[in-house]
Order: structure tokens, then C-alpha cells, then sequence
């Protein structure tokens, strides 16, 4: 019940209209977290990363900016090593890798190198269709 409630405040003050705090931008903690995102959120970005991994900390500004630029959209960080099970789940190869989700539902993939600001705006104008 500790576990339900935990989740459920972290929940609720995840992925509210962002302000300087970027809480549209999300570290993840748990897998029940990511699901509980997914099913809340009409729209979520997630980035799995390493923290060894140069490309990865390339990306996370961008991410960053990406978040401060659209509070309306949930962005979701995973760190590979920690979150094993949802990089086996979702195939992921390489990274970093960025999914987009629409409903609860992957809807478009990034994974050839960093994804530059210009790539997440055309996939943002894909969503919001």
C-alpha cells in the first residue's frame, strides 16, 4: 500500500506544466513509474541513456532544452544499467535511443546517434496530429 501511495504522489507531481523545475522532465525511479507515465500522459518522450556514454551526455541537453521548450509533453529519462528489463522490453541496441509515445503507445523511435533539436520538433508536429 506504502508502494501505491509512493508511486501515486510521485505521479502526481512528475509531470505537472513545468516551470523552472523542469518537472515535465522526469529521472526515472521505478518500472511501475514509467507505466503509470505512460497510461497518464497523452504524450511522453523517453531517453535511455548511460551515464558512460559520451553520445548519451550530448543528448541530455538537448533533452533539457527540449523539456523547458514544451512543459506540455512528459519526458522520461532511463538509465540503461539501471532499468535493464525496460531496455530488453523496448530493444534497445544502442543508445542513446529516444521513443516516442502517443496514448500509451510507441508510435516513433530515434537511435542512429544524437538527435538534434530539429528531429524532436518534426516528431512533436507527427504527435500532436
Amino acid at each position: 500500500m506504502s508502494k501505491l501511495l509512493f508511486t501515486t504522489l510521485a505521479l502526481a507531481t512528475s509531470c505537472a506544466l513545468a516551470n523552472d523545475s523542469l518537472e515535465n522532465l522526469i529521472e526515472l525511479k521505478s518500472t511501475t513509474q514509467f507505466e503509470q507515465l505512460l497510461k497518464e500522459k497523452s504524450i511522453v518522450v523517453v531517453d535511455f541513456h548511460a551515464t558512460w556514454c559520451g553520445p548519451c551526455r550530448q543528448q541530455g541537453p538537448i533533452v533539457h532544452d527540449m523539456a523547458k521548450k514544451y512543459p506540455e509533453i512528459c519526458f522520461i529519462k532511463i538509465d540503461v544499467d539501471q532499468f535493464r528489463d525496460l531496455s530488453a522490453k523496448y530493444n534497445i541496441a544502442s543508445i542513446p535511443t529516444i521513443l516516442y509515445f502517443k496514448n500509451g503507445t510507441q508510435v516513433k523511435r530515434a537511435s542512429a546517434g544524437v538527435q538534434k533539436e530539429s528531429a524532436f520538433k518534426i516528431a512533436f508536429n507527427e504527435l500532436k496530429k
